[in-house]
């Protein structure tokens, strides 16, 4: 995978996986956080 690929990550408890993303984020990759399916689809279509 290339690490220079965004990671769209939907979850409604962002906060308790907030070590996951961290990791993700120190190996090189952006990641945006959504709560819902409606936010991530609305990020994604912007």
């Amino acid at each position: 995978m290339d690490k220079s690929q965004k990671i769209l990550w939907v979850d409604d408890e962002i906060d308790s996986l907030k070590p996951h993303i961290l990791f993700l984020e120190k190996k090189g990759y952006t990641l945006k956080t959504a709560i819902s399916g409606d936010d991530a689809v609305e990020m994604v279509s912007k």
